[in-house]
């Protein structure tokens, strides 16, 4: 920024004759800022080599460039490609040359704006000019703004481009027809009586609902029309006329094809039996909509909680507010109907068997309800959350939860939590408990050899639960836990063949000698009883 304001200090209107005639000073100046060619001297204007830096730097210093160079293609090119608009300031003669002009719309679209009135009316040109800009059709000759040919390159480059087309084109259905296949939206320019084209319209509509709204008023009048083309689409009803959103037959066609359509009906369908069932079997939350007497009737929340379970919320007393909130009409004194559908269990547990998280809206009595929340956890083990802290307590429910999603577990009672013999079972339903349980990351880990040598001595009374006991004994006897008996004479036959090794404690107390302390009839528990009194205090395990 400081070098250049020295350029300006250097060349501007007060500069003198000598710095105006140096070329140096010059030729610096106009590196920084291509028009400060303007304060050269005529002199200099006529250098190629000081204005060719001009224009690189500024395309619009063509300008104050002698009459010759701005003549010279070169110097044009060079400055029009900086700058389109440096276009208008060449000569005419250069304007009318045709194959300069076709290399430089390619480039830069907005050069036809510059271009004389023939070139304008160049099919060529203008086509690779609406190509590159749609919306330069606008400074296309009025012939050619009718010629379908440059009009269908436009719309298919920017369907805004139509609005420049001939009234004839925009006023031709065929061509119409063609149009809105490059691009729906652009019934919006067609012409007024095309826009009250059933046909055209009909047609546009299945491809874009919006463009209904580019409609006649006469056509989003028209209730034969509109019925057929709400019932293909109802989100349609939010453009046609204010005198069929409050008819019956079109608003229920409606929300029959889309619930959520009922939002642009007239308010007081809101309040209509009728159409209110037929919303909420599309969309259930639009039970937050309706009148609330509504709300209390058991069939339309039953519907609405069937197709989505988190719709019981606005079926609870704390919803009066909220309606009252949303419409007027709830002010229908709103304590008469102050029910409270979260209390019926049918009610509840189709909610919850359609999304578990509706449990949070479910009466009290409800979420202790086993049957109730069984359902619920089984469809989201999330839900537990909401449960009675009785049932987070239940080892069923819980496993159900876990068994859905492993992250319920740390909605579990703080008992089973610490149930170590329940965690376990926990991860062998779900893995993805590990994440929510210390103990059974750890546990998971012994599970791949990767254990834990505190865990190990502070949990031998579970080591016998790991499923890979193979890897697990090669760990601690590696790590020299523990040993492991191959040939003890003390270990009779059957269980030598029934069990790949046994491990006890290295620092274990001698056996006590008695040659008949095993026998082939005696039990494993046996076994293990009498092996564990030999090795007093530490425990026998047998590794399958």
């Amino acid at each position: 920024m400081k070098r250049q304001n020295k350029a300006y200090t250097q060349l501007n209107a007060k500069s003198s004759k000598i710095t105006k005639e140096d070329r140096n000073i010059v030729l610096s100046s106009v590196k920084i800022d291509g028009l400060t060619l303007k304060y050269a001297s005529i002199e200099l204007k006529s250098d190629r080599e000081i204005v060719s830096a001009a224009v690189t730097q500024n395309g619009l210093a063509i300008q104050y460039a002698c009459y010759e160079l701005r003549l010279d293609s070169n110097i044009k090119d060079i400055a029009v490609k900086q700058n389109s608009k440096a276009l208008k300031l060449v000569p005419d003669k250069l304007k009318n040359e045709r194959e300069v002009l076709l290399a430089n719309v390619k480039q830069k679209a907005w050069a036809l704006k510059c271009a004389s009135i023939e070139l304008r009316g160049d099919k060529e040109v203008v086509l690779a000019a609406v190509q590159q800009k749609g919306l330069t059709l606008e400074y296309a000759s009025e012939e050619l703004r009718g010629d379908g040919e440059v009009v269908l390159a436009a719309v298919q480059q920017n369907c805004k481009s139509l609005e420049f087309a001939s009234y004839k084109l925009r006023n031709d259905k065929e061509f119409i027809t063609l149009a809105l296949q490059l691009d729906a939206n652009a019934l919006e320019y067609a012409s007024e009586e095309l826009r009250g084209d059933r046909e055209i319209v009909l047609a546009d509509v299945q491809e874009n609902y919006e463009s209904l709204k580019f409609a006649t008023k006469e056509l989003k009048d028209d209730k034969e029309f509109i019925l057929a083309v709400v019932k293909q689409n109802g989100w349609i009803l939010q453009h046609v006329s204010k005198r069929l959103k409050g008819d019956k037959e079109v608003v229920l066609a409606a929300v029959q094809q889309y619930g959520g359509a009922l939002k642009f009906a007239e308010d007081y369908f809101r309040g209509n039996r009728e159409v209110v069932l037929a919303a909420v079997q599309g969309d259930g939350l639009l039970l937050k909509l309706i009148l609330y007497s509504l709300r209390c009737d058991k069939e339309v929340v039953l519907a609405a909680v069937q197709q989505n379970g988190l719709s019981l919320q606005y079926a609870s007393k704390e919803s009066i507010s909220l309606a009252l909130q949303i419409s007027p009409l709830n002010l229908v004194y709103p304590s008469k109907y102050a029910c409270e559908l979260g209390r019926d269990k049918e009610v509840v547990l189709a909610a919850v068997q359609q999304n578990g998280l509706a449990l949070q809206y479910a009466a009290e009595k409800l979420r202790g309800n086993k049957e109730v929340v069984l359902d619920a956890v089984q469809q989201d083990g999330l839900a537990l959350q909401y449960a009675s802290d009785d049932l987070r307590g239940n080892k069923e429910v819980v496993l159900a939860a876990v068994q859905q999603d492993g992250e319920a577990l740390k909605y579990a009672s703080n008992e089973l939590k610490k149930d170590k013999l329940f965690l376990i079972e926990c991860y062998k339903i779900n893995k993805h408990t590990i994440k929510f349980s210390d103990f059974i990351n750890k546990f998971n880990q012994l599970e791949n050899g990767k254990c834990d040598e505190i865990f190990v001595e502070e949990n031998s009374d579970i080591l016998d639960l790991v499923e890979n006991k193979e890897q697990l004994c090669k760990y601690l006897v590696e790590n020299n836990k523990y040993d492991i008996i191959h040939d003890n004479e003390d270990i009779s036959n059957n269980i030598r063949d029934k069990y790949k090794i046994v491990i006890f404690s290295l620092n274990h107390i001698e056996p006590i000698t008695d040659d008949n302390i095993v026998t082939e009839e005696k039990t494993e528990e046996e076994i293990k009883k009498e092996y564990e009194n030999r090795y007093i205090g530490f425990q026998v395990i047998f590794i399958l």
